[in-house]
C-alpha cells in the first residue's frame, strides 16, 4: 500500500502539502502550511489501500475525533478533517519538530530515573486524561511518544495515534508499521485475541514494557518472529530488570514488574495510581552495583560488627606455637628425669653446711670491734651531739639485712663449731645496714 501523491497540492483550499515526513503501512504524515495563516501543520491520512475500507475510516475518523476532544498539552492536536479531491480522509494536526522515544532510546541507549522521571509523569498524565474520557489507546510504545521540543526543554512528550492502533489487529504482526503497535508491547490480553477485554489495565501494561525498554535498554519481550513475542508476553517473565540495570532502586523495579503483570487484576488500576508510585520511586537514590555496597557505604562511620574470633581448639586442630614449645619442653623435662631415674637416681637435695670459718671471722671482727665502737659512743654522747642509746637503738630496728648477736666471751670461734652451738649472748644487739 502507498500513500496518495499528494504533495504540491492545495487540500480544501487552504493546506499547501510540501514533503513527505513518514509513511507506515496504515498512512502516511506530510508538512504542510496554512495557506492564509502561514502556519506549518501536519497532515495525515490513510493510504490508498485503505480508502474504501469502512472499517478502517470509521478507527481513523475516531482517532481524529478522541485527539481534538482531549485537549491535552500531552497530547497531539488535531484542529482539522477533510478528504480529498480523491476522497481519501485527512486529519490536520500541530507539527511537531523532535524525535520519537524508539529513536532517543536506539542502540541500546537507556534513560537514567532522573530522565525519565519528567517524561513519563507527562505521559501518564496524558493516558489518565484519555482514560477519564473513556478513551484506551491500546498502541503505547516508544514510537508513539513524540519526544518535542518546547520552551528550554527537548524531551516534552506527546502522545499520538488514539485508536488507529485497532484497524488491521492481524496485519501489524507481518508489516513495518511506523504508526502501528508491536508484539512487545501488546498485553496478554491483546496477544491471546481477548482485544475486546481490553480496558485501562491494558495501557498500564503498555507503559511497564516501555518503562522496561527505557531503563533497562532492551525490550521486556523479543523475539525473531512476531508469534515467538506474543508466546513469551503470554507465558513468559522477562529477564530482571534489576540486573539490567544493577542501579536502579528496588522500589522502582517492583513497580516496573507489576504494571507487566500477566493478570490484569495485579496491575495497578489507572495510569493515576501507577504515577503515584512511580514518581516518588524515581527520586530513590541509585544502588551502585550491589546492595552491600551501599550500606557499607552508609555505615562507613559505624564499624560492622565482626563475628566472634574463634577459639584455637575449633581451628580444624591448630594449635598456637606457644603450646607446641611447652609440650615439647614437657617432654624434655619428663625424659631427662626418666634418663636420670634409669642412671640411679638424682641425689638428695640439701642445703650447703655454712661455712663456719665465714661466720667465726665475721663474729671475731665484731667483738674486737665492739670496744671502739662504745667508746665513740661515749664521746659523741659527752659532747652532746646526738643520744647514744636512740641512735644505736633506730640503727638496731630499722636493720633489714642480717643481725649478728655476739657471744660472751672474746676470741675466735673453735674449728668445727656453728653458730646454732653458741649460747646467746645477753648484751644487746648490734646491726649494720648494707
Amino acid at each position: 500500500m502507498s500513500a496518495e501523491p499528494i504533495i504540491g497540492q492545495v487540500l480544501n483550499k487552504k493546506y499547501q502539502v510540501v514533503r513527505l515526513l513518514g509513511q507506515g503501512g496504515m498512512g502516511a504524515v506530510y508538512e504542510a502550511v496554512h495557506c492564509e495563516l502561514d502556519l506549518p501543520v501536519a497532515i495525515k491520512t490513510l493510504v490508498s489501500g485503505l480508502a474504501n475500507d469502512s472499517t478502517a475510516y470509521e478507527r481513523f475518523l475516531r482517532e481524529a475525533r478522541a485527539a481534538s476532544r482531549l485537549r491535552h498539552p500531552h497530547i497531539i492536536e488535531v484542529t482539522d478533517f477533510d478528504h480529498t479531491a480523491g476522497g481519501m480522509p485527512y486529519m490536520v494536526m500541530q507539527l511537531l519538530e523532535g524525535q520519537d522515544m524508539s529513536r532517543r532510546l536506539s542502540s541500546g541507549r537507556r534513560l537514567t530515573p532522573a530522565e525519565a522521571k519528567p517524561i513519563f509523569r507527562d505521559v501518564l498524565s496524558a493516558v489518565q486524561a484519555a482514560h477519564q474520557a473513556g478513551i484506551v489507546h491500546r498502541d503505547l510504545k516508544p514510537q508513539n511518544i513524540f519526544l518535542c521540543r518546547y520552551g528550554d526543554r527537548t524531551d516534552f512528550p506527546k502522545l499520538l495515534d488514539f485508536g488507529i492502533s485497532k484497524v488491521l489487529d492481524a496485519s501489524a504482526l507481518t508489516g513495518s508499521h511506523a504508526y502501528m503497535g508491536t508484539p512487545n508491547y501488546m498485553a496478554p490480553e491483546q496477544a491471546t485475541g481477548h482485544a475486546g477485554d481490553a480496558d485501562d489495565r491494558t495501557d498500564i501494561f503498555a507503559l511497564g514494557a516501555i518503562l522496561y525498554r527505557a531503563l533497562g535498554g532492551k525490550d521486556a519481550f523479543m523475539g525473531q518472529r512476531p508469534a515467538t513475542v506474543l508466546y513469551k508476553v503470554v507465558n513468559e517473565e522477562p529477564s530482571d530488570l534489576a540486573a539490567l540495570n544493577p542501579a536502579l532502586p528496588a522500589g522502582l523495579v517492583e513497580i516496573v514488574n507489576r504494571a507487566m503483570a500477566k493478570d490484569p487484576a495485579d496491575r495497578f488500576a489507572s495510569a493515576a495510581e501507577l504515577s503515584g508510585a512511580l514518581l516518588p520511586a524515581m527520586e530513590e537514590p541509585a544502588i551502585h552495583h550491589s546492595v552491600a555496597s551501599t550500606v557499607l557505604r552508609a555505615d562507613a562511620d559505624t564499624p560492622a560488627p565482626q563475628p566472634p574470633a574463634p577459639t584455637p581448639a575449633l581451628v580444624r586442630g591448630w594449635s598456637p606455637p606457644w603450646r607446641i614449645y611447652g609440650a615439647a619442653v614437657g617432654i624434655l623435662v619428663v625424659g631427662l628425669m626418666v634418663v636420670a631415674w634409669l642412671a640411679g637416681g638424682a641425689p638428695p637435695h640439701h642445703d650447703p653446711p655454712p661455712d663456719t670459718a665465714a661466720l667465726a671471722q665475721d663474729a671475731g671482727a665484731l667483738d674486737s670491734g665492739a670496744p671502739d665502737m662504745d667508746r665513740r659512743a661515749a664521746d659523741l654522747s659527752a659532747s652532746g651531739d646526738v643520744r647514744p642509746d636512740s641512735r644505736r637503738t633506730k640503727r638496731s630496728r630499722k636493720t633489714k639485712k642480717r643481725i649478728i648477736k655476739p657471744r660472751q666471751h672474746k676470741g675466735s670461734r673453735p674449728a668445727g663449731s656453728t653458730e646454732e652451738d653458741e649460747p646467746v649472748s645477753k648484751e644487746k644487739e648490734v646491726g649494720w645496714e648494707e
